[in-house]
């Protein structure tokens, strides 16, 4: 039996097997620095168990094929983990969605309503916005008179409305105590718009138009109405005032 030295390993050359990482001698038990292995039994290296009757390596493990277990890895071989996949367009998409109607209902909840402000803090704010030179403040008898209410069963009233005889303008503001009122002053304001568009129409269809684009908003206790040219502002004065 011819034996050499390699510097690393000592071999047999009657019976070599190379594994791509180990020289080893199939007859004894030889120690390459790094492993120690023997022909009828299992060593532990502290890296790989392996029983050199049928060794294989598969590069990150090492078994036994009579009783495999591992002893460091951080995964088996028998089973990959891919890791978490990142979401697809459906999943984009449904986020994409929620968040569109999550937006969509503060919105409303928004506009639908009321508002902490006073009475005379959106009264002032509408006022500023409104055109004077037409329209003119009518006394707490006036809504009596055009709506049939008394002013005296809600917290705050304004009213507005043109002195000349042939224009139909008007502003009205009104903060009820409770929310019952709200459809009781709604189906007063109907009813006025109801007969100035009887009044006017047949011979001033330009003030019929105006009626038809009223503007009537009701945000909480508020309720407020414009017939003018200027209606769509007045309504959003209106609304950022609250």
């Amino acid at each position: 039996m011819i034996e050499k030295n390699t510097g690393e390993f000592d071999y047999n050359m009657d019976d070599i097997r190379d594994t791509g990482e180990f020289d080893y001698n199939m007859d004894d038990i030889r120690d390459t620095g790094e492993f120690d292995y023997n022909m009828d039994g299992i060593r532990d290296t502290g890296e790989f168990d392996y029983n050199m009757d049928d060794i294989r390596n598969t590069g990150e493990l090492g078994y036994d094929m009579q009783g495999a277990r591992t002893m460091r890895s951080s995964y088996n071989t028998g089973s990959l983990h891919t890791g978490s996949k990142r979401p697809g367009y459906a999943g984009i998409l449904k986020y994409v969605v929620s968040a569109v109607i999550i937006a969509y209902i503060v919105v409303l909840m928004i506009f639908t309503s009321g508002s902490t402000k006073s009475f005379t803090q959106v009264e002032k704010a509408v006022e500023a916005s409104l055109d004077t030179s037409n329209l003119k403040q009518v006394d707490v008898q006036g809504l009596k008179r055009y709506y049939g209410l008394n002013s005296a069963d809600y917290e705050g009233v304004m009213l507005y409305s043109s002195q000349v005889s042939m224009s139909t303008e008007e502003v009205l503001l009104i903060k009820v105590k409770n929310e019952k009122q709200v459809q009781q002053v709604k189906d007063a304001v109907q009813k006025r718009l109801d007969n100035r568009k009887k009044d006017f129409d047949g011979y001033a269809p330009e003030q019929v138009k105006l009626i038809e684009q009223a503007q009537l908003s009701v945000r909480g206790k508020f309720i407020f109405l414009a017939v003018a040219p200027k209606a769509e502002a007045y309504k959003d004065a209106f609304a950022k005032s609250l």
